[in-house]
């Protein structure tokens, strides 16, 4: 819950309610409040630092007692509520059914888009830009007999911004069986939507 010691404006003012979550996020500026607004984010490189990055969904209110953020009477006087929509696309990786044994050191996902404006009032991403590697460096354990499942599906999630993948965008993926590899699969012209997961 969230709350504040301002008074509603009363009669004849309308309000209109914009926030972010979770509020500690890594690389979120400070809100451009001239008109909508809108906010710079720059997604951290580790993906262990990245968040699940949650927007309001703009909801017009019909009135007291009806819930919305936009539009809201100056004296509803009572709790309103706001929601949520996810502002990133969540990209999960997993092996398929010819894993050889090994262990997975680290996924990187490679030359994509890291930083982009969210605006608040189209509910989407403008001035996407700086191509940049993102990495989770982690042990993934590869037996005899493993097959069609996720590797990262908890806090190692890569939260990356919605975007059309630019040209000779990878993913790599280093292994060591014994000996260190690096495979490499092409991802470039791929679609990122806003809100969707991409495994």
């Amino acid at each position: 819950n969230w709350s504040t010691n301002e008074f509603w404006p009363g009669v004849g003012q309308r309000c209109a309610f914009f926030a972010y979550a979770p509020y500690h996020t890594t690389g979120v500026s400070a809100f451009t409040t001239t008109g909508w607004p809108t906010f710079h984010y720059t997604v951290p490189t580790n993906a262990t630092d990245q968040n699940d990055l949650l927007v309001t969904k703009n909801k017009i209110s019909s009135g007291i007692g009806d819930y919305g953020n936009i539009d809201v009477p100056g004296n509803f006087n009572m709790k309103d509520s706001i929601t949520f929509d996810h502002a990133c696309t969540a990209i999960r990786i997993a092996i398929g059914k010819q894993m050889a044994p090994c262990t997975i050191k680290k996924i990187e996902i490679c030359n994509v888009n890291s930083e982009g404006d969210y605006q608040y009032q189209t509910e989407n991403w403008a001035n996407i830009a700086t191509l940049s590697t993102f990495t989770l460096t982690q042990d993934f354990e590869i037996k005899p007999g493993d097959s069609n499942y996720i590797l990262n599906n908890d806090n190692n999630v890569f939260m990356m911004i919605p975007q059309k993948v630019p040209l000779y965008a990878t993913i790599n993926v280093t292994i060591n069986d014994g000996v260190e590899h690096v495979l490499k699969a092409s991802i470039d012209n791929d679609t990122w939507a806003k809100g969707y997961t991409v495994t």
